[in-house]
C-alpha cells in the first residue's frame, strides 16, 4: 500500500450506470437494429433506495444539523449576484454533527412544504463492507508484486427488506414489456465487477407533484444534472 488510504467511498451506482445496464439488457433482448433505433427513447430516474414500498431520495443540500434549512437573508450592501437577486443562504453556526444522507418520500413533502421532517440512519439501508484485494496488472492480467488495495462495498439490508428503485421509460411501451415482462423478474448486470442483480416491475409513489403558488419556485435536483 502506497499510502494510509483505508479505501472509503462505497456508493449506489450512478445514473449513468443504471443508463447502460438497461442499453445492455436492451441489446440483449432484441436485435442490433431494433435496439439501435429506439435507445434515443430511453429515458431513466434513479435509482434510489427503497424501503417498505417507500422512495427515499439524496438529502438536500440545503439541510443543515439539526434538520433545519439554510437562513435566507437580504445582503447587505454590494454584492456581485446578478439582478434581481438579493437574497443569500447561511448556514449560521458552525456545527460537528452531520447531516443523514436520505430522506424518504413522505419526509421529503414535508420539507418541500415547509414542515418538519425527520431523516433516516444511513444503517437502516445497508451496511459498509471493506475488503482487501490484489492490484492486477491490465496488460499481463496477473498480479502485481507488493501492491494491494482497500476497497469499500455497500450491502443492502436484506433484513429490512432495502432495494433498490428506478423509473425507466421508452417511446415504445411494448418493447419495454418485452425487456421486462409483467410479473417476471429478469436478471441483468448492473454496475462493475460483474454485479448480477434481480429487476422486476413494481408499483410506488416515485416523483412529488409541483404545485407553484406564488411568485418564487424552488429547484431541488434528486440526480445529478449538468448546468450553463
Amino acid at each position: 500500500m502506497e499510502s494510509s488510504w483505508d479505501g472509503c467511498g462505497g456508493f449506489l451506482p450512478a445514473p449513468s450506470t443504471l443508463f447502460g445496464a438497461i442499453l445492455s439488457q436492451m441489446h440483449n433482448k432484441m436485435s442490433q437494429d431494433e435496439s439501435l433505433k429506439i435507445a434515443s427513447s430511453l429515458s431513466t430516474a434513479g435509482p434510489f433506495l427503497c424501503k417498505d414500498n417507500e422512495i427515499y431520495f439524496p438529502t438536500p443540500l440545503d439541510i443543515i444539523p439539526g434538520n433545519k434549512l439554510l437562513d435566507l437573508k437580504l445582503l447587505a450592501g454590494n454584492s456581485d449576484l446578478p439582478q434581481p437577486l438579493k437574497y443569500a443562504l447561511f448556514a449560521g453556526k458552525p456545527s460537528k454533527e452531520t447531516v443523514k444522507p436520505y430522506i424518504s418520500f413522505s419526509e421529503f413533502k414535508k420539507y418541500l412544504a415547509g414542515e418538519s421532517f425527520k431523516l433516516p440512519q444511513e444503517s437502516d439501508f445497508f451496511d459498509r463492507e471493506v475488503r482487501p484485494g490484489i492490484t492486477i496488472n491490465a496488460k499481463t492480467r496477473t498480479a502485481e508484486d507488493s501492491k494491494f488495495y482497500v476497497a469499500e462495498y455497500l450491502r443492502l439490508r436484506e433484513d429490512e427488506k432495502v432495494t433498490l428503485a428506478a423509473r425507466i421509460t421508452l417511446t415504445d411501451h411494448e418493447k419495454l414489456s418485452h425487456i421486462f415482462p409483467a410479473d417476471e423478474s429478469v436478471l441483468m448486470q448492473l454496475g462493475g465487477q460483474q454485479t448480477m442483480v434481480y429487476a422486476e416491475r413494481a408499483t410506488v409513489d416515485f416523483i412529488p407533484d409541483a404545485h407553484i403558488t406564488g411568485k418564487f419556485v424552488k429547484w431541488v435536483l434528486l440526480t445529478p444534472a449538468a448546468w450553463n
